[in-house]
């Protein structure tokens, strides 16, 4: 149960790094879809 005392912390930086991967993929699709053009 000492796990859960961590968890908002923990939830914040995985949702963090989820952001950061995502917004790395949208620039990826971005350029590569400027590329098309």
């Amino acid at each position: 149960m000492t796990s859960q005392t961590k968890n908002p912390k923990v939830v914040t930086e995985t949702s963090f790094l989820i952001l950061n991967f995502l917004s790395l993929i949208n620039a990826k699709t971005i350029i590569s879809l400027s590329k098309l053009e």
